[in-house]
């Protein structure tokens, strides 16, 4: 053990009780004058790691223990803020004026100024920067340049010199360098980039990418490289892929798709039972590990669906073409064929790389149409096709009820689709509509995740797993009192709760107007799903194996999916070498950690663009009636869900002319005098008085004599 770890090791045991650096190189044994150069040296590079600190006297111990914590912090447009942290099971509150000059998002380390159940406490350090640049839009104010921020929520501008402006002009929407940070929020900058011009068609959506400081742009050394790939095959080159050209087998996917990472055939076996093929494009065949797109793939981690635009992992030369499934082309894939028995089991698998020919590329819309019984469909669709699809629908229904019956959740939840014009603005924002087609491709990837997590596992081989802990009891007893409310009831037994027992509350309220709410409040008292390189199971789909193995042309997990499965699993690669299966159980790790990190980074993105758009839709209908219903309750409002997603906050001062009060408790707004109440779940019609994109927020006010429910 080195003496770092000697040391953390000391300071770590219950017993310790906080010493100077002398005595910690006593304790140690250590006796010699420059020992104590290597203890300060060890105890330095603890301290820079955050696992330990010191008192004013020079007295080493353990962060938590100096009641010190190290977090994000999330800052409010009134200045204070809150620090999430993963040792406590609360945010700290940082007061105003107690952030030091830590701007929204920073990495820092704070210090607890009152007892743990209070939990408010200062920032001392600013440990990582989270805004190193900040994009916005260029103003002059006298001889001053002033950059604005796009995201109000920064609160900071930044001043730049004349001589820094790098071909900026008044207006124009730039990128910004911080190169000083000022706790009044008065920073300073030098300007890098140009983005845009504010009429630019997309340069809102535009900004917010720039913001995010997620990579959209692809070096021109990756994209030469990416042009390079042959964009045909030569057979000679894979002689040991079967030559499925001639399988009926095809793709569906989105109307708006343009890569295809997966391909579907089927057929019923003479015993009855099924062989479904699921057959994932073979990225890994021109993506080698540390080669320049794996590189720039690693940084990216996962391809960007916006209202207007995708920004993929890989170049288009790849993902939109030699790696994507196109019709009748010839593809490398990897493929897995299970055989399913009429109640969903898995009876075998194989797994193995093949040659395919998708015989067709069908959309959502199209097969269900088909599947509808629509003439139209049917009279320009071969019969070999759609019987293929019927076959497809009865097993995937047959493998619904099957992990119905296991306990697996379906959280029906609506998901908005962004319509746009030309220029970039919001047409209509509508709810995705999903159909029997859709269900077919969930429940076909779904199975094949599973077999091949366990072909991976019976082996016993490094993998990555996709991972969904169970919930926290806490978070449920929270659903709970809120769902009774609503005339649902959850039995908590034992601190403990089956599957089945979420699972009867959602189907209960599958057909009911807050049916809706219910699947929104429990989803979000689920932990979120993360990638991991244990097995901790998948709760929300009840399955004991899964992973993530059908998208690598948009998810790198996939990608480093399909390299174990290839090199342990086919080629059985190392196996006996313990340094290849250290290396891969590293690689595990780190892509685990960072994809799971980045995946929230992503959402973070996609969900503030679809705010913005949303936002931006309601300027259109400013004081006009809508129905909507109670989504939830704050100390501040409560927020109003429309038919069409659109979310909004009705505020205590634009409830009515009645005097409302908070209840904490049974979370509801409540007029005593006249028996008025507003609480989750109420239908109310609400008037949108003001729609901003800047702050991506909508305020309503309730229309005259519509009230909540009574009690």
């Amino acid at each position: 053990m080195n003496l770092k770890m000697q040391i953390y090791e000391l300071i770590s045991r219950d017993e310790y009780l906080p010493l100077g650096a002398s005595c910690i190189q006593e304790q140690l044994g250590l006796t010699e004058a420059k020992d104590f150069t290597l203890v300060m040296k060890a105890l330095n590079e603890l301290e820079d790691e955050y696992l330990i600190g010191h008192t004013s006297k020079g007295k080493y111990d353990l962060l938590k223990r100096l009641r010190r914590f190290v977090g994000k912090i999330d800052l409010k447009e009134a200045g204070f803020g809150f620090v999430i942290t993963e040792e406590l099971d609360k945010d700290i509150f940082i007061p105003k004026k107690m952030s030091l000059d830590a701007l929204n998002r920073d990495l820092v380390l704070v210090e607890l100024t009152s007892s743990l159940d209070e939990a408010e406490g200062r920032v001392i350090e600013v440990i990582k920067r989270n805004t190193e640049y900040m994009v916005g839009t260029l103003k002059q104010k006298g001889k001053e340049y002033i950059v604005y921020p796009e995201n109000f929520k920064l609160g900071i501008i930044a001043k730049v010199k004349k001589e820094d402006l790098n071909g900026a002009k008044v207006n124009d929407k730039v990128k910004v360098y911080l190169t000083r940070y000022q706790s009044d929020g008065k920073c300073s900058g030098e300007i890098v980039s140009v983005i845009g011009k504010k009429t630019d068609p997309g340069i809102d959506i535009t900004m917010l990418v720039e913001e995010s400081a997620l990579r959209n742009v692809f070096p021109q050394e990756v994209l030469d490289y990416a042009n390079k790939v042959p964009q045909t095959i030569n057979f000679k080159d894979y002689p040991h892929y079967r030559n499925l050209e001639d399988e009926l087998i095809f793709t569906i996917d989105g109307d708006d798709a343009r890569d295809f990472d997966d391909a579907v055939g089927i057929k019923v076996l003479d015993n009855g039972n099924y062989e479904l093929g699921v057959y994932i494009a073979d990225v890994t065949s021109y993506v080698k590990p540390n080669d320049l797109l794996d590189l720039e793939a690693q940084e990216r981690l996962f391809s960007i669906y916006l209202p207007d635009r995708v920004i993929p992992m890989l170049p288009f030369a790849l993902s939109n073409g030699i790696c994507s499934l196109n019709p009748n082309e010839a593809r490398l894939t990897l493929a897995c064929v299970m055989e399913i028995d009429g109640k969903g089991d898995l009876v075998s698998c194989d797994i193995f790389e093949a040659i395919i020919k998708s015989k067709m590329r069908f959309t959502y819309s199209f097969v269900n149409k088909i599947l509808d019984g629509e003439k139209s469909a049917l009279e320009k669709t071969d019969y070999k096709l759609v019987e293929s699809l019927e076959k497809m629908r009865k097993l995937a229904q047959i493998l619904a009820k099957n992990r119905y019956e296991r306990g697996s959740l379906d959280f029906e939840t609506r998901e908005a689709k962004i319509i746009l014009d030309e220029q970039g603005n919001t047409k209509d924002v509508k709810v995705i509509e999903r159909g029997i087609s859709e269900n077919i491709i969930e429940e076909f990837m779904i199975k094949a995740n599973e077999a091949v997590t366990e072909a991976m596992e019976y082996q016993l081989l490094p993998f990555i797993y996709r991972v969904h802990e169970e919930p926290v009891m806490e978070k449920l007893e929270v659903f709970n009192n809120i769902a009774r409310r609503l005339g649902y009831k959850l039995n908590l037994k034992k601190g403990e709760v089956h599957p089945r027992a979420l699972q009867q509350i959602l189907e209960d309220a599958k057909d009911e107007l807050q049916g809706t709410i219910i699947n929104n409040l429990l989803l979000r008292s689920m932990a979120k799903a993360k990638y991991h390189d244990t097995n901790l199971g998948h709760y929300g789909l009840a399955s004991k194996h899964y992973t993530h193995f059908t998208s690598p042309i948009r998810r790198y997990p996939d990608l480093l999916v399909h390299r174990l499965i290839k090199d342990l699993y086919l080629k059985q690669k190392g196996l006996n070498n313990p340094q290849i299966l250290s290396d891969y159980a590293k690689i595990i790790s780190d892509v685990s950690k960072a994809s799971s990190d980045k995946e929230r980074q992503i959402e973070r993105l996609e969900r503030d663009t679809v705010d913005m758009k949303k936002c931006e839709y309601m300027k259109h209908y400013l004081d006009i009636p809508f129905k909507g219903i109670i989504s939830s309750v704050t100390k501040w409002g409560f927020y109003v869900e429309l038919e069409n997603t659109v979310e909004g906050l009705v505020s205590k001062e634009n409830m009515g002319i009645n005097k409302y009060f908070f209840d904490e408790d049974l979370l509801c707004w409540h007029d005593k005098k006249y028996n008025k109440v507003y609480q989750i779940g109420d239908i109310v019609e609400v008037i949108a008085i003001s729609s901003s994109k800047e702050r991506r927020e909508i305020d309503f006010i309730i229309k005259e004599n519509s009230y909540g429910y009574k009690k």
